[in-house]
């Protein structure tokens, strides 16, 4: 880090280094390192000096603290390993419960889900993969996850050519077959995932306080969210993710075609990916306008070229035949199907329970739009309970300084969610009539609370720039990345 100019009461100009302590001979202040910038100390008064104006210095959560720790017993160098190992080891232990479908025959899960894509792509030639007709769990991710479910398949047959038997191996149930799975799903999110998120946090933190880096590399990986549905439930989730979050490293780093194959290959893996697209489009888009005519224009034929040679190697299996291609897009986008899916966003679940929710849903389908009813229904609700008490105690003081409209949403959502929670273990029928009560409410509140947050944070990406105590600062002259 530059060194930090600071200026003495005797208007002398004083330079201090990051981790040198020096005192000034016109006046009795002196400065020493501290996890966030300088301390002052005057006779008997001590003040933290912040090294990043306009950015309070001190964060009120307990994980921040930790970090504090580290750095004062020198474990800078050997933190990350630890944050990984404890990701890696809470994930384990999520992994060793119930999951999707789990001794629910016929049709069982998502986990057999997984397992017959991972059967089928080893068994049947490619070309084939989009048009099995066996109406057992049809594939319908993009290519990346067949790929994928390929290489799986491939090295789980070595192993035990029992668990992925063409046919026959339907619902197969064994522990070391569910530990082979658990364990793609682990070693996929320590490639890719975690990698990432690592590599993000080094990028975005590079001249910020290590404990700020620190902090933000144990939230991010011990979100339960993604925890709970991947290693749960048993999704894949964090691959396509954690391609998503290479796109934006690279994008730090002005390598902007190569982030734009990443995120490419996030589309390929799952097409969730969409989500981002209308960010990461403007983002080129934006920049590549501010590059002059000639520019803009070479800018992007380099974008569009790494795109259509991204997604044309992704798809060229299936590109020898116009039917081919339109049965892979079928598939991938069932529009066919109804927008009832259990892919389609809570929003729409909202609306569709005000609207013949009894004619359109069973409830199996239902629970499947929020999260707790799912996790319930597969016996998961110990894990998210216990995350959840973790993830809150690791962030109780965050909201200290934080805005009055947000700490009122994190509080409203809160006793809410709390209460439906505290209601359901008392009551657990309250009303015979409607035993289904719980997860529409469920359901209808977490439709809500999404677009509450959703027109939060965009009013506050516009009213954060150039604000007040917020340290964030464009100029005519910032760079986009």
């Amino acid at each position: 880090m530059a060194p930090t100019i600071f200026r003495t009461k005797s208007s002398k100009t004083k330079s201090t280094p990051m981790g040198a302590t020096i005192r000034s001979k016109e006046s009795s202040t002196s400065f020493s390192k501290a996890s966030d910038g300088l301390i002052a100390v005057s006779g008997t008064k001590t003040t933290i000096i912040s090294i990043n104006a306009g950015v309070k210095s001190k964060l009120h959560v307990p994980v921040y603290k930790y970090a504090i720790w580290l750095e004062e017993n020198q474990l800078k160098r050997t933190a990350p390993w630890i944050a990984v190992a404890l990701a890696v080891l809470v994930r384990w232990g999520v992994s060793l419960g119930a999951y999707s479908g789990m001794a629910t025959p016929p049709r069982f899960g998502d986990y057999e889900a997984q397992r017959h894509w991972m059967e089928l792509t080893i068994h049947q030639p490619v070309r084939d993969w989009y048009s099995d007709q066996t109406k057992w769990w049809d594939l319908d991710y993009p290519p990346l996850t067949a790929y994928v479910s390929w290489i799986c398949g491939y090295i789980g047959d070595k192993i035990n050519p029992e668990w992925f038997a063409w046919q026959s191996s339907r619902g197969f149930e064994s522990a070391d077959a569910k530990m082979y799975m658990r364990t793609t799903v682990l070693v996929s999110e320590l490639l890719v995932y975690i990698s990432s998120v690592v590599v993000f946090t080094n990028c975005w933190f590079k001249n910020k306080p290590w404990t700020r880096k620190h902090t933000a590399l144990m939230l991010i990986l011990l979100q339960p969210g993604l925890i709970l549905i991947d290693n749960g439930h048993f999704q894949y989730n964090a691959v396509m993710l954690g391609l998503v979050v290479w796109a934006v490293n690279c994008f730090l780093k002005d390598q902007d075609v190569l982030g734009s194959v990443f995120f490419c290959l996030a589309l390929g893996f799952k097409q969730m990916a969409l989500y981002f697209s209308p960010a990461v489009f403007a983002y080129l888009l934006g920049k590549s306008l501010r590059q002059g005519f000639f520019g803009c224009i070479w800018k992007l034929i380099k974008l569009g070229s790494a795109v259509v040679l991204t997604l044309g190697v992704l798809f060229a299996p299936w590109l020898q035949s116009q039917d081919d291609i339109l049965q892979v897009l079928r598939r991938i986008f069932p529009v066919f199907r109804g927008l009832y899916q259990d892919k389609v966003a809570n929003i729409w679940c909202a609306v569709n329970i005000v609207i013949k929710l009894r004619e359109m849903f069973e409830i199996q389908e239902l629970v499947r739009f929020s999260m707790f009813p799912l996790l319930k229904q597969e016996s998961l609700t110990l894990p998210y309970y216990v995350l959840l008490g973790v993830w809150l105690w690791m962030t109780a003081g965050a909201y200290k300084d934080a805005s009055k409209s947000f700490v009122f949403l994190v509080v409203l959502n809160t006793l809410v969610i709390s209460g439906m929670h505290l209601a359901e273990i008392i009551i657990p029928r309250p009303v015979p009539r409607y035993p289904d009560l719980y997860p529409v409410l469920n359901a209808l509140w977490s439709a809500a609370g999404f677009v509450l947050y959703w027109i939060y944070f965009n009013y506050r990406q516009f009213t954060m720039v150039n604000a007040p105590n917020t340290g964030f600062r464009v100029t005519k002259t910032a760079k986009l990345a």
